[in-house]
């Protein structure tokens, strides 16, 4: 229930919290599957570079407690 209660606290529902989270989902997926070819190869990895050397410390507000 720490979902819902951050959604409230942010004046949202649940409901329209998860389709918020929904709707970045389905961007991120859409840009994803548009990266193809050795310039798709090469955008992956620059974009893995900058999470290996700075790790998120949170996602959409919710803080990262460790990274495997």
């Amino acid at each position: 229930m720490e979902v819902a209660a951050l959604y409230k606290a942010q004046g949202k529902t649940l409901f329209g919290g998860l389709l918020e989270f929904y709707d970045k989902v389905i961007l991120l997926n859409y840009y994803v599957t548009s990266l193809n070819g050795k310039e798709g190869t090469e955008e992956i990895a620059s974009i893995l570079n900058i999470f290996i050397q700075s790790p998120p410390t949170e996602i959409t507000g919710f803080e990262m407690t460790a990274v495997e």
